[in-house]
């Protein structure tokens, strides 16, 4: 592994293999492997999930193959013993936003940093979680899920914490063992709970991006604002050609699916757009003058939206 990679390498490869492992492996080989590198022992926790992986018989994925098979060429054993198939395994599962006493049908993602639904707030072993996501100066983010197997029992929650980048001037060693560095002091300080950590989604695999689609979310730094949906009616302005550019430059959310008229671009499909504040049709023939003037205190294009805002977008606008 070390051959082949340099050490921040060789950090993130690893912690990407264990995000993998999650929900496929028996927790106690996943959180055994976290911790130990959390602790520096890289080698030790590749090995612990290159032979869990043999013992239970999946399928690894293509890009972590290489990882597996050189910890099991390190260790002794068969080199070519690791199965290989695209993606590899992915867990029979179904994840909920919610936990006993929810729906049994797989949910949608709830924003619980504004209306909680019925039966879907913060118990006791949340509050802990968010309180511990509070005293990290780097946290973003924290999202809960329930994974629940086809079999009558809940199963069991985990949570899915998101982290800001490291600054450009930390070491990109330092960097890359921050992830389990902070995974680890987790499991220390909660029992139970698979906690998952990350910086951005795409280095989540399928099925933890799945998890997202049908998560909780129970906090955000800074705090969030209240989206407001933006709607056509009679009583709205005509937007400008300042205003329009505007609407056209927002972060695309879902395609706008209540559009039935000529697309104005050919080259792009109407879409739903947000700029973290507010969420509008970007063919819409009027806009709220509330909109309006929003856009006026901009004075500009519209900021930037992160991952956690962009879902928030979704799930204000009813979910995926």
């Amino acid at each position: 592994m070390h051959a082949t990679l340099n050490p921040h390498g060789c950090v993130r490869s690893a912690h990407r293999l264990l995000l993998w492992a999650d929900c496929l492996l028996p927790d106690d080989v996943v959180t055994a492997a976290r911790t130990w590198l959390a602790d520096g022992l890289v080698d030790d926790a590749v090995a612990a999930v290159a032979f869990a992986v043999l013992s239970e018989g999946i399928t690894a994925p293509d890009d972590l193959a290489g990882l597996l098979t050189d910890a099991l060429h390190r260790a002794g054993a068969a080199p070519d013993a690791v199965p290989v198939d695209g993606a590899g395994t992915l867990p029979d599962l179904q994840y909920h936003p919610t936990g006993p006493g929810g729906s049994d049908l797989p949910g949608s993602a709830l924003d619980l940093t504004d209306a909680r639904p019925h039966g879907s707030g913060l118990d006791p072993v949340d509050r802990e979680a968010v309180d511990l996501v509070r005293q990290l100066r780097d946290a973003t983010a924290v999202w809960r899920s329930w994974r629940r197997p086809p079999r009558p029992t809940w199963g069991s929650r985990g949570y899915l914490v998101r982290l800001a980048d490291a600054a450009p001037a930390v070491d990109p060693l330092t960097a890359a063992y921050r992830l389990p560095e902070v995974t680890g002091w987790f499991q220390q300080r909660l029992a139970g709970p698979l906690v998952r950590v990350y910086r951005h989604e795409d280095e989540l695999p399928l099925h933890l991006r799945m998890a997202l689609d049908h998560a909780a979310l129970l906090w955000t730094r800074p705090a969030p604002v209240r989206l407001r949906v933006a709607h056509d009616r009679p009583g709205g302005v005509r937007p400008s050609p300042v205003q329009r550019d505007y609407l056209r430059a927002g972060t695309p959310v879902l395609i706008d699916l209540a559009y039935d008229g000529p697309w104005p671009d050919p080259a792009r499909p109407p879409m739903v757009r947000t700029d973290g504040t507010w969420l509008w049709r970007d063919t819409a023939r009027r806009i709220e003058r509330a909109l309006a003037g929003h856009i006026a205190r901009v004075a500009g294009p519209p900021p930037p939206v992160d991952e956690t805002t962009l879902r928030r977008a979704v799930i204000a606008l009813g979910g995926p």
